[in-house]
């Protein structure tokens, strides 16, 4: 019988597993992210993606473990304080091992 203590490791380790088959918008949105931490205002700017299409997908980073907030802010191109994404320890070590491939 399988426990939460196993259902949670077994999701672990497929989220683990996620980075080489991420979608080509997330992994877009990953990449911005590991080369500067960014509001969603600046990724739509540089990416040239709509913002729920953006605001969707790297929600789903986020729930992968890929993407957090950090505790900066920034002024977007409409004048309001936006939060600043930033990629987990856990991205950068996945992107580490896929360029060390």
């Amino acid at each position: 019988m399988m426990t939460l203590w196993d259902s949670r490791e077994h999701s672990n380790a497929a989220r683990m597993a996620t980075l080489p088959r991420l979608k080509t918008r997330k992994r877009k949105i990953l990449d911005a992210i590991a080369f500067r931490a960014s509001t969603d205002d600046e990724l739509e700017q540089a990416l040239g993606i709509r913002h729920q299409s953006l605001s969707s997908a790297r929600r789903s980073l986020v729930l992968d473990g890929l993407v957090e907030k950090s505790i900066e802010s920034r002024e977007t191109s409409s004048g309001c304080l936006a939060q600043v994404w930033r990629i987990t320890y856990k991205a950068e070590i996945m992107l580490r091992r896929k360029t060390d491939d």
